[in-house]
């Protein structure tokens, strides 16, 4: 399901907004549904509900039934609890889109109400890009990833780009790609290993190597050198199983 929340001050465009998302919501495939449509901006935040579903927040910019909060400091409490989800602000006042910079909100679009264009039109053509996106999304994880967290949100990885990953301090972990290194927050190299273990070998206490990128192994099994010509150590007590698992090597 992909829910939609809708925080807009004129109770006339909150309704017309809500009527045009139900109606572009009866014809998608991605089961979308109007689950918060308000006034009050601190409503929204206390019927956000954060999981592995997708969420589109539809905002003003000025709220004056509140205490002084923006769309914008809107948008950032609704970050700091959804990094992930879709904003996309319908506002009389474009030439403030420049602070979605100052307040990260990264917000996909500012449509224009009373603008020369459609806004109609305009809201549909978001939406049919988050489902675009959705779709993309969707077909890359019939393949092979991982999902972690990086800090300022979940990151997939597909697997067949990923050479090893290396233990750090404080459960962070570095996972090395054939294109650049990313710290991960918050996982053990134990529960990272129990989530691939099919696809990977512990081969040392701090290193889980992807099988597919070793390249040789030293005689003596000290050592793993990957397709990029990096040595990955090899633990004694590890090293029954490379021998297991790599006996031509």
């Amino acid at each position: 399901m992909v829910r939609i929340y809708i925080c807009e001050d004129n109770p006339n465009h909150l309704k017309e907004i809500k009527r045009q998302v139900g109606y572009y919501c009866s014809f998608s495939d991605w089961n979308m549904r109007v689950v918060s449509a308000t006034r009050h901006p601190e409503k929204l935040i206390q019927q956000l509900v954060v999981d592995e579903e997708i969420n589109i927040y539809l905002l003003d910019l000025e709220y004056s039934m509140t205490n002084g909060m923006s769309g914008f400091e809107l948008g950032k409490k609704i970050r700091k609890r959804d990094p992930l989800g879709y904003i996309i602000y319908l506002t009389s006042h474009i030439e403030m889109s420049y602070l979605t910079f100052q307040y990260k909100v990264n917000a996909i679009d500012f449509i224009i109400k009373d603008g020369p264009d459609d806004w109609k039109k305009r809201l549909t053509d978001c939406l049919k890009t988050i489902e675009s996106q959705l779709e993309t999304m969707k077909r890359n994880k019939q393949k092979d990833i991982i999902e972690l967290n990086v800090g300022y949100g979940m990151m997939s990885f597909f697997l067949d780009e990923i050479l090893f990953f290396e233990a750090a301090v404080a459960h962070k972990i570095y996972v090395y790609t054939e294109k650049k290194t990313i710290t991960a927050m918050k996982i053990t190299l134990n529960e990272i290993e129990m989530m691939l273990a099919t696809k990977f070998i512990r081969c040392h206490r701090s290193f889980l190597i992807n099988r597919e990128k070793v390249a040789a192994i030293e005689k003596n099994y000290s050592e793993l050198i990957l397709i990029n010509q990096m040595k990955i150590p090899i633990s004694t007590r590890k090293k029954k199983e490379v021998r297991q698992q790599f006996p031509q090597k």
